[in-house]
């Protein structure tokens, strides 16, 4: 029997629609990934899963067509002053070995407090190396890895089964995910199809 929390869901629910959004529809069916932690699901006991709230911190979304991992990050995991970033990126390659995607796409969301003046919070060249050792593992067991734009936001919310994003920034938007993937860059190279 799966653990269903019903505080950070209210919580999750509450924030977004005193930011303009009901997303009532997503108790019990959400799971909530609370701050310096993760997430995983694969759509059978969850649909969607989100983050409560990220000011200046960082959001990475790791999935496919049947999961999806979310993390959590705080800005000394994402300025490299511990090593939890390499032990997230263990965990993706778990979950690739245990499920065996095709193909694997990577969204990033900064926290929406930041801006080009407080880029210090996050180092974009320690992101980037950490997500080229999850690229070369992808390109050993022929797997497409696609970066998916950057963006800021102080909730998010990916639902697997619709494929869409649910995010809070200065827009306030839903966004469907095959709008961003059109804008992806591919990671990977010389990939044959399984």
């Amino acid at each position: 029997m799966r653990k269903v929390m019903i505080k950070n869901e209210k919580e999750l629910i509450q924030s977004f629609y005193y930011n303009g959004y009901d997303i009532s529809n997503y108790i019990n069916t959400t799971k909530v990934v609370e701050s310096d932690n993760d997430g995983f699901i694969d759509g059978n006991d969850y649909k969607a899963i989100a983050t409560i709230r990220t000011f200046s911190c960082t959001n990475i979304l790791f999935y496919s067509d049947n999961f999806a991992y979310l993390v959590h990050m705080l800005p000394s995991e994402t300025i490299g002053k511990n090593d939890k970033f390499l032990t997230r990126i263990e965990k993706v390659k778990e979950i690739i070995n245990n499920k065996n995607p095709n193909q694997l796409n990577i969204l990033i969301s900064l926290g929406a407090s930041i801006d080009d003046k407080k880029m210090g919070f996050h180092n974009l060249d320690y992101i980037n190396s950490n997500i080229k050792l999850l690229t070369n593992f992808c390109e050993e067991n022929n797997i497409e890895l696609n970066m998916l734009p950057f963006f800021r936001s102080k909730f998010l919310l990916f639902d697997l089964v619709k494929k869409r994003l649910i995010i809070e920034n200065n827009e306030k938007k839903i966004i469907d995910i095959k709008t961003l993937e059109v804008m992806s860059e591919k990671l990977t190279k010389n990939r044959k199809i399984k």
